[in-house]
């Protein structure tokens, strides 16, 4: 695609007349375009061309353009339709999924259309009968008990293996009888700490109690940013520590993401982030005016345990001043 100002092709973007689509791609735009009603851009996205070529290529096949009223029309579902789903079966969390509505609207529609929200327990007795007629079914007790019990894996990581979410394995554990347990991270209730102080997670527990033992300054909860939410767990001197404890769970990854994007933005050249386990032989190439963030990671087990806090933030005794 040619830049207009530097009249130079932009990097990523091939030009129309040097694209070589083969009548499979061809015939695929047209069909997602026609029959599944995705837009320019999306059907732009999977195939790794521009918004503009898709338009010409569509063109070139015969296909009338979309208005943009006319495509808020058929890409949005009706309250009719939406009412039909969830009496089906399907959860609010699948319906948002679906159609990349908020929560608000879909309970809008469904109100609309005087359906009846379901309740938790509602909605896992409707899951669980749901289970039987769907490929997906329900594991036996004893390999739950293996995985939640003696594994100690979470809900969200055994719904990672079957591919569906945490509360269809919160559904699974009731039907089996077993008993479920105070989640390691993210309790509601938060955890008294050896300073004191109330924190999130065991994790920081155990961090907490290890700058305490080793008398070290530190902040709790403080701001990455002065004009934003996002904090770090713990601060020491120039150092942001990041107890990453949920890697590997989606929305957890994408927020810790977003995060590192806004400091990398605002700090600039000279701010780095480590794990904590390999910061040690970068330590005198820092620069002692530039944040840094250190991140702490559990074992493969997700434990974390006082020596592996030493291992990793070890080097923080000889910087505290």
């Amino acid at each position: 695609m040619r830049d207009k100002n530097n009249g130079r092709f932009v990097k990523g973007l091939e030009p129309y007349n040097k694209i070589k689509l083969s009548i499979r791609h061809i015939n695929g735009i047209v069909d997602l375009y026609r029959t599944e009603g995705k837009g320019l851009s999306e059907i732009g996205k999977r195939v790794g061309r521009s918004k503009t070529v898709i338009k010409r290529v569509l063109i070139e096949n015969g296909v009338i353009i979309r208005s943009s009223s006319e495509t808020k029309l058929y890409s949005k579902p009706s309250s009719k339709q939406v009412a039909k789903e969830y009496d089906s079966g399907k959860s609010v969390c699948e319906l948002i999924k679906k159609y990349n509505m908020g929560e608000k609207v879909i309970l809008n529609m469904l109100k609309l259309e005087k359906m009846k929200i379901r309740n938790k327990k509602e909605a896992r007795e409707i899951c669980i009968i749901l289970q039987k007629h769907r490929k997906v079914k329900i594991p036996s007790r004893y390999v739950l008990y293996i995985f939640y019990i003696e594994f100690q894996w979470s809900t969200q990581e055994i719904g990672n293996l079957y591919n569906v979410d945490k509360n269809t394995v919160n559904s699974w554990l009731d039907y089996h009888g077993i008993e479920k347990r105070k989640p390691i991270f993210g309790l509601r209730k938060k955890i008294l700490a050896k300073d004191g102080f109330l924190v999130k997670s065991s994790y920081e527990k155990i961090v907490t109690g290890w700058l305490y033992d080793n008398k070290l300054t530190y902040e709790h909860e403080v701001k990455v940013l002065p004009n934003s939410r996002k904090r770090a767990d713990f601060k020491v001197n120039n150092f942001f520590i990041e107890v990453v404890g949920m890697s590997g769970v989606k929305i957890y990854d994408e927020n810790y993401q977003r995060k590192k994007n806004k400091m990398v933005l605002h700090y600039g050249s000279g701010f780095a982030i480590f794990r904590g386990d390999q910061i040690g032989k970068y330590l005198p190439y820092l620069k002692s005016n530039k944040p840094v963030i250190v991140e702490v990671y559990p074992d493969r087990r997700g434990r974390l345990t006082k020596k592996s806090v030493e291992r990793q933030l070890g080097f923080l005794i000889n910087q505290q001043v």
